[in-house]
């Protein structure tokens, strides 16, 4: 397994961003953001520069100094509720980056005050829902709504694959997208 950090992104690292984006294919690009975009968009690198941390943060992962993948969060208006997004360098894809980053950014949300926490993701990306697995847990399919079980979200209890009574763990097929829905907070 590669070595590299996972900290809280700090100011300047749009910087390191920007130098890394030559290490993102245009594939990575579209799965991130949606849209066939040649490069990252100026409005987001315009917008992470500026977002107040309480609205927007993220964790990076680094290796020598050089930034190699990402997760974030954006407040989605309400203080409890957010959407989760993460992009790895291709040539760190499947190198374990993803998982870190994932599992940091779960905590980092829940130490935020998020109660409900969205993730977006294309139907065809299996490296991403195979992530989603890894961290959130196994899946069976209900009809177009996925339940999933066995959050390993830290200090929340588990709940057996397959049951979710509370209904903390879902994914809907919609758009293209698998929309998931985690709640992080068994009280809702």
């Amino acid at each position: 397994m590669a070595r590299f950090l996972i900290r809280p992104w700090q100011d300047g690292d749009e910087r390191l961003l920007v130098r890394s984006a030559t290490g993102i294919s245009a594939t990575s690009l579209r799965s991130r953001f949606f849209a066939g975009v040649p490069r990252l968009p100026e409005t987001y690198l315009r917008y992470i520069s500026s977002a107040p941390r309480c609205e927007w943060d993220a964790q990076v992962a680094l290796c020598g100094g050089r930034l190699i993948g990402w997760a974030e969060f954006t407040r989605t208006g309400s203080p409890a509720e957010a959407d989760i997004a993460m992009l790895v360098l291709d040539r760190w894809q499947r190198r374990g980056v993803g998982t870190a980053l994932a599992r940091s950014m779960l905590r980092r949300v829940a130490d935020a005050g998020v109660k409900v926490l969205h993730a977006d993701v294309e139907l065809g990306n299996e490296a991403v829902r195979r992530l989603l697995t890894t961290v959130l847990g196994e899946t069976r399919v209900l009809g177009e709504t996925r339940v999933l079980g066995d959050a390993r979200m830290p200090g929340q209890t588990r709940v057996p694959a397959g049951s979710d009574p509370e209904g903390r763990l879902s994914a809907k097929i919609q758009d293209g997208l698998l929309h998931y829905m985690m709640r992080l907070d068994g009280q809702l």
